[in-house]
């Protein structure tokens, strides 16, 4: 079974817009059935999407450091969302 989960930022996480956010997740599958391929991070502002920040390929990859455009609107209602792409091994 497929299992992403963000550990950071957390909701208490402050940032400023120019700043730099560390973002970090873990990951697993059913090694025996699947393999990691790669993963989508995604920034929310509610539920609307505002901005994909990396879609990769490395499936490796545990952490990204996002640098938080100079323009972006404060808010106290954005969230990271990583999705993570896998194949089921034959």
């Amino acid at each position: 079974m497929a299992n992403v989960n963000v550990t950071a930022p957390t909701s208490s996480t402050s940032v400023q817009a120019g700043q730099n956010l560390s973002i970090t997740w873990t990951a697993s599958v059913d090694e025996t059935m699947e393999t990691i391929t790669g993963f989508l991070l995604e920034l929310y502002n509610g539920n609307s999407l505002d901005a994909t920040i990396l879609n990769t390929n490395n499936g490796n990859l545990r952490s990204y450091t996002y640098s938080v455009p100079s323009n972006k609107t404060p808010d106290t209602d954005y969230r990271i969302k990583v999705t993570m792409n896998y194949e089921e091994l034959e």
